[in-house]
């Protein structure tokens, strides 16, 4: 479990799954890696009617655990967003490859989180990869081929 907030009271778990992967109509496909993260409700509904929505409809099924999954996002982009809504994105390491930014950008989309939470992250991002682009496409790659799990860890 990854806490984003140390007296949090929802747990978030994400699916991530493998999109490269062909099955067969009716079935599911693989989940890569999945990590549950404790947030703060009270900011996580505050920026995002989607996912208020989800905890509002979760609630009503179960009373004393707060827990519910996000399913198609990735492990890493989540954890962004969540450090983002949080306020404590500024302690995570800014080399992320850029296929992982069109995914946080999918999630801020998906969940409609103000893209503005990450306008100092991204700065960052964004002068990391100014600096050595190749650093990052090769430390995403080298890392996905050896350890599937990578950001589940």
């Amino acid at each position: 479990m990854i806490t984003i907030y140390p007296s949090g009271d929802l747990k978030i778990k994400v699916l991530e799954i493998d999109d490269t992967v062909y099955v067969a109509p009716g079935q599911e496909k693989p989940v890569l890696c999945e990590e549950e993260f404790l947030v703060k409700e009270q900011l996580i509904t505050k920026h995002s009617k989607p996912l208020a929505m989800m905890v509002d409809r979760n609630s009503a099924y179960q009373s004393t655990d707060k827990t519910f999954a996000l399913k198609g996002d990735t492990v890493k982009s989540m954890e962004i967003w969540f450090r983002a809504v949080h306020n404590t994105l500024t302690d995570m390491n800014p080399s992320i490859p850029v296929e992982e930014i069109w995914n946080i950008t999918a999630a801020g989309d998906k969940y409609d989180f103000d893209v503005a939470l990450l306008y100092k992250w991204f700065a960052r991002w964004y002068e990391v990869y100014l600096t050595n682009p190749q650093a990052l496409y090769i430390t995403y790659h080298v890392s996905k081929t050896s350890s599937p799990n990578l950001y589940c860890a």
